[in-house]
């Protein structure tokens, strides 16, 4: 006789516990120990359904709005130290931020996969909490970098001088949140087993990271920004027009 195929799909055991019963007149409930494993299991596929449709809004935003992106999109906006590059429009240059970012959250989830390699019911716990709130919090900040970039070319009003407010928060906040929650599991994690398509998973989305990090900085070293204007609507650095399809600071800032 051959093998014995293995099955496709593993029912989970409340999956089980239904099957078992099924046709039993008043069946057992089940242990309050199978319906919490189950209720964190439907948590974390909907954890799951929420990042993924967050990612994707953040690239179905600047599609929407990438024929009225200007024909210059700013690269590196440092407002603080008056700094701003730019780039002549492309679609790397348009979906290069939901990219990294996608990045980022790639490896926050290749890492929470791993949420079963320990042993320890809180420090389990705490392991999943905590790439669980940095993969929300990339997530989140993705599509506040979406609507800055958008609203180039989006009538966003006052709202939009608070976007950039909105992803330094989503970026310090979700930090502090993601290392409260993971205060049980400090580092080192010896539990944790990374087999070596993990490994060069990982690798590989960090050596992707840094080649359109690098990618972004030559296009915009290679084109000189115009002296005449058009200004992005950021928290004391200017106005928003629809007048020219150029980027410039405003009055004192210096042209890279």
């Amino acid at each position: 006789m051959g093998r014995r195929k293995r099955p496709r799909f593993r029912a989970s055991r409340i999956e089980l516990h239904v099957s078992q019963t099924k046709g039993v007149q008043n069946p057992p409930l089940p242990s309050p120990q199978l319906a919490l494993a189950w209720a964190k299991n439907r948590m974390r596929k909907s954890t799951a359904a929420v990042c993924i449709l967050m990612f994707s809004a953040s690239f179905l935003l600047i599609a929407s709005a990438y024929d009225a992106l200007p024909a210059q999109m700013p690269v590196l906006r440092i407002p603080s130290f008056h700094i701003l590059t730019a780039a002549p429009k492309s679609p790397f240059i348009a979906f290069r931020v939901p990219l990294m970012n996608l990045t980022h959250g790639l490896i926050a989830a290749v890492m929470l996969s791993h949420a079963t390699d320990f042993s320890d019911e809180q420090r389990r716990a705490s392991y999943f909490a905590f790439f669980s709130t940095l993969l929300f919090a990339i997530a989140l900040k993705s599509d506040f970098e979406a609507l800055e970039i958008s609203r180039q070319a989006l009538t966003l009003g006052p709202i939009g001088q608070w976007l950039t407010y909105g992803t330094a928060v989503s970026v310090v906040g979700g930090l502090a949140i993601a290392l409260f929650r993971g205060r049980n599991v400090p580092i080192p994690w010896p539990e944790l087993q990374l087999c070596v398509r993990d490994k060069i998973l990982l690798g590989g989305l960090f050596v992707s990271y840094l080649a359109m990090a690098a990618q972004s900085l030559l296009v915009s070293s290679a084109s000189r920004m115009p002296d005449d204007a058009w200004r992005i609507i950021r928290p004391g650095c200017g106005n928003y027009s629809h007048s020219h399809p150029s980027v410039t600071f405003t009055p004192g800032h210096r042209s890279l």
